[in-house]
């Protein structure tokens, strides 16, 4: 078997002292590659430790399980009149807004802000001529929320 010399520089006593350690639990009691882990500072070297041999015989295939067989579960007739009928769940009844929000500019331009570092600039531009105008600032107060679906319907968030 050829030996081979690894050194390493750490720069980190600590780190060198984990590895150094993690080589003698790994080689305690092996013949093999040699590895000489060393900290790069005032710490003192480490010493040369052995480790684990790289192995080139291939692994046992594993065992063959055996096959298991189905668990069935008996099927039991039941009379009509053990039959309970059970009344639907009531559905949970659906909010309805009593009152349109209302948004501030400084609301809209907060919530265009992650869609534009996404690069759907020009979905805005085209979402903002939609409504008749060349920039958020002409929009009227009354059709903020218009604009709010718009910008949800981007992606956005508000």
């Amino acid at each position: 078997m050829n030996e081979i010399t690894l050194t390493v520089n750490i720069k980190c006593p600590e780190i060198a002292a984990a590895i150094n350690s993690l080589a003698s639990a790994l080689g305690s009691g092996k013949e093999g590659v040699v590895t000489q882990v060393s900290a790069v500072s005032s710490a003192p070297a480490l010493p040369v430790v052995p480790a684990v041999p790289v192995s080139t015989t291939p692994a046992a295939p594993p065992a063959p399980v055996a096959p298991v067989a189905p668990v069935t579960t008996p099927v039991v007739p039941l009379s009509p009149a053990a039959v309970v009928p059970v009344a639907p769940a009531a559905a949970p009844a659906a909010s309805v807004p009593t009152s349109i929000p209302s948004y501030t500019i400084e609301q809209l331009q907060t919530a265009l802000a992650p869609l534009l570092d996404v690069g759907k600039a020009p979905q805005l531009q085209q979402l903002v001529q939609s409504f008749g105008v060349n920039t958020l600032m002409e929009i009227p107060p009354a059709r903020y929320g218009e604009f709010a679906n718009g910008i949800r319907a981007l992606g956005g968030v508000i």
